[in-house]
């Protein structure tokens, strides 16, 4: 995911190298600016900088430090330390050079340490180990350095105002978004959420950012609507391996929820996908139901007001049609109007209420029930009453159907089984007489 954050940072990088070449970062030599610092301090700093191997520059500059503890120069050694650890690909010296400039305070130009901020956000995130909380720490309070440096920033010259601004945007979203991955390292999910908005606020269409936000959000209950939405949103903006993605999104919905059946998480799913491909902002009508709000909507249920919630529709409909699927009715009451199926199962359309009265006098089914494992089932005959059990996975709007399986007829009321009557025995069959041969006559 790295390289996905460094593919649109290359114009910030030209932008602070023309900054610092323009703004002639360079030792003062001359005697009107009187250097304070000695020729042979001088002579060692340049056979660094000039020094193509940046591996053979590295250690030139090591050796400057260590033999020249309180020199002048260090601003710009520890500027070129940064660079050249930077091509080196040692990220732990990035950060290490880039803190000791920072050090310096004041006497560092803006532009310098914005600079050395911005290398040192790529290095910590290309070099981040989990659990290294003084290291996030200090990601943190650097990256926030660098936001607050942005606007003091000059635009260079060679820079046009539209190239400046986008400049200044990417550098703000490196500086946020490592703020928020430190944030994430820590586990403090509330910051990360909120440095990650504030990269969103620059970049406003980067997967990345979305994703890792959804992470942090979803992490922390409270935050778990924007968490829901911002992985949703990365999906849209075609996140890299956004197929894993839709799935850990599907997991934290379903960890959330706690549903008793998951028949309706992809349609939950589908929808918030739908809406977050359309719009920044996560409609306050759309939310992802807890457990807890599960639990209430069913506080003093009955079969009489399931039905009639679900048939009226709208929002608190399809609340309850998450909170009911999978809930078992041990017993209830019903006419039937079809019996289907001569197999395992046999498939009932029935009426069902709660008062006898509403049973008797019904004129359609309301309910679909699959009986298993009994056959006899099938015999069943329009208005007969049975009393039977089932588990709701689902229903149909309209025309109104409530759907139960795993269903099971009281044995009382089956139709019984015809008693054969027996066999009759054929008679037994008579051995013909048999006569001796006759003799035969001289």
């Amino acid at each position: 995911m790295r390289g996905k954050l460094l593919s649109g940072v290359l114009t910030v990088v030209l932008a602070l190298s023309a900054a610092a070449a323009a703004a002639g970062q360079q030792p003062a030599q001359g005697a009107a600016q009187q250097p304070k610092y000695s020729p042979a301090e001088y002579q060692d700093y340049t056979a660094a900088q000039s020094e193509k191997n940046a591996q053979q520059r590295a250690t030139l500059l090591e050796a400057f430090v260590a033999k020249w503890p309180q020199s002048e120069l260090l601003p710009y050694v520890y500027q070129l330390m940064v660079t050249t650890y930077a091509e080196l690909r040692n990220f732990p010296k990035v950060m290490d050079s880039a803190d000791r400039l920072l050090a310096l305070g004041e006497k560092i130009d803006p532009w310098s340490r914005a600079q050395a901020i911005f290398q040192r956000c790529i290095a910590y995130q290309s070099a981040v180990k989990p659990g290294e909380v003084e290291n996030a720490k200090k990601a943190i309070a650097a990256a926030e350095t660098g936001a607050a440096l942005v606007p003091q920033l000059q635009k260079p010259e060679q820079a046009t105002p539209e190239q400046w601004e986008a400049a200044k945007k990417q550098l703000l979203t490196v500086f946020h978004h490592t703020a928020g991955f430190a944030s994430m390292q820590m586990k403090d999910w509330t910051q990360a959420v909120k440095h990650f908005k504030e990269a969103l606020v620059s970049t406003p269409n980067d997967a990345l950012t979305y994703y890792r936000m959804g992470v942090s959000a979803v992490s922390e209950p409270a935050l778990a609507q924007d968490g829901f939405w911002a992985l949703a949103r990365s999906i849209a903006l075609k996140m890299q391996n956004e197929g894993q993605v839709r799935t850990y999104l599907r997991n934290q919905i379903l960890r959330y929820e706690q549903p008793t059946c998951d028949k309706f998480i992809d349609l939950q799913l589908n929808e918030l996908l739908a809406l977050a491909g359309t719009a920044a902002e996560r409609p306050a009508t759309f939310s992802i139901p807890s457990r807890d709000q599960l639990n209430k909507v069913l506080e003093g249920a009955t079969i009489d007001t399931i039905i009639a919630d679900l048939k009226a529709g709208g929002d608190k409909a399809k609340l309850l049609g998450i909170a009911v699927c999978g809930a078992e009715f041990p017993e209830l009451g019903g006419k039937v109007f079809e019996a289907a199926g001569e197999s395992d199962p046999v498939t009932l359309k029935v009426f069902t209420a709660g008062k006898v009265e509403d049973i008797e006098a019904s004129t359609e089914p309301n309910v679909e029930v699959k009986v298993e494992g009994q056959p006899a089932a099938a015999k069943l005959k329009k208005d007969d009453q049975i009393v039977y059990s089932g588990t709701i996975d689902g229903y149909t709007p309209e025309p109104f159907m409530l759907h139960l399986s795993k269903g099971k007829v009281k044995e009382d009321f089956l139709p019984k089984e015809e008693e054969k009557a027996p066999a009759k025995k054929a008679p037994p069959k008579k051995t013909p007489n048999r006569r001796p041969p006759a003799k035969s006559g001289r």
